[in-house]
C-alpha cells in the first residue's frame, strides 16, 4: 500500500502533467484561433483585390473605349495584356491623342513597356 507520501507525490506529478497538457492545449488553440482570424483577414484582403480588378478594367475601358473599333479588339486587349495588339501603332497614337497632357502618355507608355 502506497504512504501518504508517495501518494502525494503521486498526485503532484499528476498536477504538473496536467497542467502542461492544458498549457499545450491552450497554445494549440491560440494557433488555431490566429488561423481563423488570418482566414477572415485574408478572404477580406482577397475580395478587396478583386474589386480593384474591377476598377482597374472598367477605367481601361472607359480609356480604350472611344478608341477601340470593336468589342472583338477590346477583348483582345483587356484578354491579353501586354500582347501584340497593345503595340499597334494605330491604337497608340489613338491613346496619344486621348491622353493629351503634357506627362499622361508618357506615364502610360512607361507604364506598359
Amino acid at each position: 500500500m502506497a504512504t501518504g507520501i508517495k501518494t502525494a507525490g503521486l498526485i503532484l506529478a499528476t498536477f504538473a502533467v496536467v497542467i502542461s497538457a492544458l498549457e499545450h492545449y491552450e497554445n494549440g488553440f491560440q494557433v488555431i484561433r490566429e488561423w481563423v482570424r488570418f482566414k477572415g483577414e485574408f478572404a477580406a484582403f482577397l475580395n478587396a483585390l478583386i474589386r480593384q480588378r474591377i476598377f482597374f478594367r472598367q477605367n481601361i475601358e472607359e480609356l480604350l473605349g472611344p478608341i477601340v473599333d470593336s468589342e472583338y479588339d477590346m477583348s483582345v486587349l483587356l484578354d491579353n495584356p501586354g500582347g501584340e495588339a497593345w503595340a499597334d501603332e494605330t491604337l497608340n497614337a489613338r491613346l496619344r491623342q486621348r491622353l493629351p497632357g503634357k506627362y499622361e502618355y508618357e506615364s502610360y507608355a512607361t507604364t506598359v513597356s
